[in-house]
């Protein structure tokens, strides 16, 4: 070979590159706890990998490599977080991304237990068994039962560790020489050279020393000296915690108790999951005398003890089931990972876990019963699969909810075909108390399970650019749909827990899709099994649900004897901790029982309280416990300092009222909470929430800061506002629980000995409007610092941007709103400087807004239009009706709106309506130059279409409409995916679906995946259908294209082989236009796509290959030609018409217009030759002109450079240049025509090479 070809560029021409591995490929799993443990295990590697891309919800960082052939994957906990919990996670993490695994290891250091074996620092402890220790229940008289059961790594290992052990008896294996190698290429860490001490149990580690050195050498355990200083292996239990164990006599109890020689704290996490085997080197004693010298020599033998294993186990590549043969180009996984990216608002797993570390551990027991009962089974077993759960505040739905989900899983894990998914409403949270939310939440966790579903989203987020905002639950309950069916399990458990804390409005349609989808009789239903859980309020939940199979869980004796646990529970914990006697256990338990009223929470309040008591008042305070929550919340109230009483109330007021929880600086804004001489404001408000014990809560978060840095609202921050970033606005005020909102919107309040009633939402509501509009003044008062930045507005006013945002959704709320608009006359005026201030800075934090309104500072918008984009339709209601129209037809923003078509884009149906009857121009045409009716047919229902074609306008408009102008409205719902509007243009406005005749809308709902749109102008509407123009309309499409071609070939019984005009066949225009060639030709080819098909001028899809199309894409370049060589019929060398084959097409591909060279990856262009040459292209043969293609490349370092400037042409010289190094001087690797890797043992199936027996 040329040298200079060779140092010119590197390239890698081994035949089984790493480069061509896939997740599926991985099959050991190594898994260490600390940096110096993955420092040791990268060096046995044999070799390094490039990293995969990574999956969305996977937050592992990986080395890849191999060992004996084995393709190792290793991961390491974060750094600083130990335990069960965290292996656990970065564990089903790995899982996640590499589905393949078959060896599982644990490899890290750990602590001996020499009293059970001679184990010594620096030898290793191999796993036959590992136990959690700390795992179990606490019962009286400070006893502690264990639960946990010994779990054994798989068989494979286990053999693998026996062989290993015959050969170091017999003196062979390669453990010793693995740690000297790797001592030399780690020189830190060799054997220390260090003194090995094990001191007497009873002798610990003076406090004031460092190390051992000026321990008592007196007190050192008499041991035989070894010969050598090689390590030992050890075969036993380990033990697994979540504490580090440094304590000699409790290292001695618990190793006599378990019978185990070695403890460490991460194996446990993970063999409840997987089988993992645990290698441990010793580097300590677990005792005081713990220090770091031994670590990094015990990491690297136990590191070396793991690759000695894998260098004694086969290696077995990936089943042929599991292994994805072809690889989505990397343009398209982008695509899903930024798609999955959007999608996701909360991980309901984490949630879980938060709710639990907040309330604390389930009790052992609590919720079995529900399996049992008679309704749960009949709605596991029988149609409609829809069972809710009730019951009031407290009661434990929420526990239920985690003990269900759970289950749900563990039966998931055991059946391959079933799923769970589940969310935690929660409406402290602004992700988690919306329906479009809960919807996110679902489809992310189902896109997660299988991730060949993500396509679906992506076909819709194509056809809308607010798929994930709050008003795309219709599209959103779309793609779930979808996804169901479309999946590949029989059944998916669905959860969702607190659906009464979903906001109101969003939850009717909730339940509605609820209901529909439990009442249908098609095979989403059977699919879903679906269990809503909520208390019986507002009304329309039991309206909606109780016609369903229903558990009211306050009726239940065993979910009362689930309570008796819990306080068996939390009595017994607080009498561990204040050490008091059985006696007085049995008297709290006594009146925990008589007061709590069956709920969790008032036991949790009340054993919070006890804890803050001494024995003393303990016993004096328990005749006095208020009876029920209610009665606490009365309590908290009546001890309230009354100077501070009218600020709290107002306090109170704003969290009760306000529509996301406000941080604390909003919060001392709001309720003008004043400073002090020594402490500020925030400081003053943090006391005041704690004097309110248990009705209010603090949550720690996002800093309001961070979520407007990515929008780019701020300047560079003032010091006082940096000072504020760390601490203030990342903390927000809720209710503790949802009883203590109800408290004060449902029951009487005890206030100072009279009764008081809480005050109605909607006069809150009001209130809350009317102060924050108000507020706009204080804005306009400092309107040169709204110029300014925002950052500088919220240091003197730190309610802007909640009163921005959220002043009109108290607006909403308000039945009547004649008061507060003459109460606010200024702002609801056509010219006003106070509302002027508003959308100075609502400007600033939507940037949406200018698409809808036009405005300046000296100009207001429209109050019409503003009402439109905000959703008053109680505002534009007042105006029609007062005679305030002449903004009807006024357009504005850069999309030329008129209120109309605001209404439209967002679909408000009241809006719409009032809108129209108030004589809105419904020909006005917006900047797309669309009228109110083609605009509704993207975005709105059969109900508006029918309003607007049922006016007069609409109707003189339309007789004068040629029949080519009407053609276009269907292509407008099918664009948008407005599958109901194409319906209406059928069914009821008498369109004609067979015209224009060329069935163009039956290819266009083709094209953008409206299969089943497309299915019903074929049959139902009997549209004829072109064989050819319907495959290619099926190409064109990005998503679904497999279910697309089934539907085609099935459906309309076309055939796979139809070719068009210039005789390409659906391979050919694949190649050529596809996003996606890989996966379309590998699908074409399954459905039966001749393979070696030739068109007008002898052309192949082998030579498609070297069209623009796949050689914008070299990777995708190599592995098509692996694909279709891989099928005998299709043979490298074959040749055109004109004499060429596939590598004279690619080199063509140079003779390119220059000008495009920028966009094309030319520069990849050798190793596209290589991969030709490696499989046994003929370089020599010329075609008709007499020309290889060499010849062709050569000539193209002749040609005109045009306009192309001189550093492109340069380098593209370059590239010609080493391409030509590339074809004179490579040497080939014989493959007789072949694919090399990809095609090895996999027989060709299609059709072509059955017929001419190849």
């Amino acid at each position: 070979m040329n040298s200079s070809f060779g140092a010119k560029r590197p390239r890698a021409f081994s035949q089984a590159s790493a480069s061509n591995l896939q997740h599926d490929d991985y099959t050991v799993a190594w898994i260490s706890a600390l940096p110096l443990e993955m420092t040791a295990a990268e060096v046995m590697l044999d070799s390094i990998h490039r990293p995969l891309p990574h999956h969305p919800q996977d937050s592992n960082c990986y080395t890849l490599g191999s060992i004996n052939g084995h393709n190792v994957v290793i991961a390491c906990l974060p750094k600083g977080q130990y335990g069960t919990n965290n292996a656990a996670t970065v564990a089903s993490h790995l899982a996640r991304s590499f589905l393949n695994i078959q060896h599982h290891l644990m490899v890290g250091i750990g602590g001996g237990a020499p009293c059970n074996a001679d184990v010594r620092l620096g030898d290793v402890v191999v796993s036959t068994e590992v136990l959690q220790y700390d795992l179990g229940k606490a019962l009286p008289d400070n006893q502690f039962q264990r639960i946990a059961y010994p779990v054994r790594p798989s068989q494979s290992l286990m053999t693998g560790v026996s062989k290993l052990q015959a050969s170091h008896s017999r003196g062979a294996g390669q453990f010793s020489k693995i740690v000297s190698n790797s001592a030399a290429t780690l020189p830190h860490y060799a054997h220390p050279n260090v003194q090995d001490r094990l001191f007497r149990s009873a002798y610990s580690h003076p406090s004031t020393s460092k190390s051992c050195d000026d321990c008592d050498q007196t007190e050192l355990v008499p041991r035989d000296a070894r010969q050598g200083t090689d390590p030992v292996i050890h075969f036993g239990r380990i033990a697994s915690g979540n504490q580090v164990i440094k304590d000699a006599q409790a290292r001695n109890r618990l190793s006599k108790e378990l019978g185990c020689i070695c403890f460490e704290m991460e194996a446990a996490g993970l063999v409840d999951s997987s089988p993992y085997l645990a290698v441990r080197g010793i580097c300590d004693y677990s005792d005081s005398h713990k220090n770091k010298k031994w670590q990094d020599y015990a990491a690297l033998t136990a590191a070396a003890y793991a690759k000695d294993l894998l260098l004694t186990m086969p290696a077995h590549g990936p089943p042929p089931s599991k292994r994805r043969k072809i690889h989505e180009p990397e343009a398209l996984d982008r695509e899903v990972t930024e798609c999955l990216k959007a999608l996701f608002v909360t991980d309901p797993a984490q949630d879980r876990e938060d709710i639990l570390d907040a309330k604390g551990q389930i009790c052992e027991g609590t919720c079995e019963w529900v399996l049992s009962t008679e309704e749960f089974q009949t709605w596991d077993q029988k149609s409609p699969h829809l069972l809710w759960v009730s019951a009031p505040p407290g009661v434990g739905k929420t526990f239920l909810s985690i003990f269900l989900s759970k289950h749900f899983e563990l039966v998931s894990s055991e059946q391959s075909d079933t799923a769970t998914i589940f969310f935690f409403c929660d409406n402290k949270i602004e992700t988690r108390n919306t329906t479009v939310n809960i919807l996110r939440g679902l489809l992310y966790q189902l896109a997660t399970l299988e991730t060949g579903l993500t396509p679906l989203m992506l076909a819709w987020e194509h056809k809308s650019s607010s798929l994930f905002e709050e008003n795309s639950f219709g599209v959103l309950w779309r793609v779930f749909q979808d996804m169901i069916e479309k999946s590949s399990f029989r059944t998916i458990y669905c959860v969702v827990d607190a659906l009464d804390e979903c906001e109101h409005d969003s939850l009717n349609l909730l339940l509605t899709k609820f209901e529909q989808l439990s009442n249908s009789v098609n095979g989403t239903t059977s699919k879903v099994k679906l269990v809503c859980l909520s208390r019986r309020f507002p009304e329309r939940i039991p309206e909606s649900l109780d016609l369903f199979i229903k558990i009211e869980l306050d009726m239940m004796p065993a979910g009362k004897a689930d309570v008796e646990r819990f306080i068996a529970q939390r009595v017994s914990t607080l009498s561990r901790k204040k050490k008091f006697g059985p006696k007085m256990e049995t008297r709290i338990q006594e009146v925990f029982q008589n007061k709590s009223e069956g709920t969790f929470l008032w036991v949790s309040f009340m054993a919070q309280d006890l804890e803050n008591k001494n024995l003393l008042e303990i016993e004096a305070s328990l005749d006095s416990l208020p009876a029920g929550l209610d009665a606490i919340y009365d309590r908290i109230l009546s001890e309230i300092d009354l100077t501070k009483r009218n600020t709290i109330d107002k306090m109170l007021d704003w969290i009760l009222v306000a529509t996301r929880p406000l941080r604390i600086p909003e919060l001392c804004d709001a309720a003008s909470i004043e400073s002090t001489e020594l402490l500020t404001c925030e400081e003053v408000c943090l006391e005041l929430i704690k004097s309110c014990g248990h009705l209010l809560q603090i949550l720690k978060g996002e800093s309001l800061f961070e979520s407007l840095e990515p929008l780019n609202m701020l300047e560079a921050m003032p010091e006082k506002v940096e000072t504020i970033f760390e601490s203030f606005w990342s903390q927000s005020v809720t209710f503790l629980h949802q009883s203590a909102k109800d408290y004060f919107t449902t029951t009487k309040r005890q206030t100072d000995g009279a009764t008081e009633h809480s005050k109605s939402l909607s006069k809150l509501h009001e209130w809350a409007a009317s102060e924050l509009i108000q507020y706009f003044h204080e804005i306009n008062h400092h309107y040169e610092m709204a110029l300014g930045g925002l950052s500088k507005l919220l240091t003197e006013l730190p309610l802007t941007l909640y009163a921005t945002r959220n002043w009109h959704l108290h607006f909403q709320e308000i039945p009547n709103i004649g008061h507060i608009i003459l109460q606010n006359e200024d702002f609801f005026s056509p010219v006003s400087k106070t509302r002027g201030a508003y959308e100075t800075v609502v400007r600033t934090i939507d940037a949406d807004f200018h698409n809808y309104v036009s405005g300046t500072s000296t100009l207001n918008v429209p109050i019409l239009h503003l009402s439109c984009i905000l959703n008053l339709p109680s505002l534009v209601q007042w105006y029609v009706r007062n005679g305030q129209t002449s903004d009807l037809s006024v357009r504005g923003g850069f999309k030329r709106y008129t209120p109309l078509h605001i209404a439209i884009h967002r679909n408000n149906e009241r809006i719409i309506d009032i809108l129209l009857d108030a004589g809105a121009d419904i020909l006005v045409k917006e900047g797309r130059k669309r009228n109110a009716f083609v605009q509704a047919l993207g975005y709105c229902n059969a109900n508006v279409l029918r309003q607007i074609c049922q006016r007069d306008q609409f109707k003189e408009w339309i007789t004068d409409e040629t029949l080519d102008s009407q053609t276009s409205f269907i292509g407008e719902a099918i664009w948008m995916g407005n599958e109901e509007a194409c319906h209406f243009l059928v069914d009821e406005f008498a369109w004609d679906p067979g015209f224009p005749s060329d069935g163009e809308p039956l290819y266009l709902a083709l094209q953008d995946g409206l299969f089943d749109l497309a299915r019903k102008f074929a049959i139902k509407w009997h549209v004829h259908v072109d064989s050819w123009r319907a495959l290619e309309a099926i190409l064109r499409c990005n998503y679904g294209f497999e279910d697309g071609l089934r539907s085609v070939v099935q459906d309309y019984s076309i055939d796979i082989n139809t070719t068009n005009g210039l005789g390409q066949n659906a391979c050919m225009r694949a190649l050529m236009f596809s996003r996606a060639p890989v996966s379309k030709l590998q699908t074409l080819l399954q459905f039966g796509c001749n393979p070696d098909h030739a068109d007008e001028e002898g052309r192949r899809p082998l030579h498609y290959c070297a069209l623009e199309g796949i050689s914008r894409c070299p990777e995708g370049f190599t592995r098509v030609v692996g694909l279709l060589l891989s099928h005998e019929c299709v043979q490298v060398n074959q040749t055109c018409h004109e004499g060429r084959t596939v590598l004279h097409h690619l080199m063509k591909f140079f003779w390119f217009d220059l000008a495009h060279y920028r966009n094309v990856t030319l520069d990849e262009m050798p190793q596209c030759v290589i991969s030709l040459l490696d499989r046994g292209v003929d370089r020599h043969i010329k075609d008709m002109n007499d020309l290889s293609a060499l010849h062709i490349l050569e000539s193209c370092l002749d040609r005109d450079t045009g306009r192309v400037e001189e550093s492109e042409w340069l380098e593209y010289v370059e590239v010609v240049k080493e391409t030509i190094l590339v074809l004179q001087d490579y040497c080939t690797v014989p493959s007789m025509g072949r694919a090399l890797e990809e095609s090895e043992g996999e027989p060709c199936q299609c059709t072509t090479c059955e017929t001419h027996d190849c």
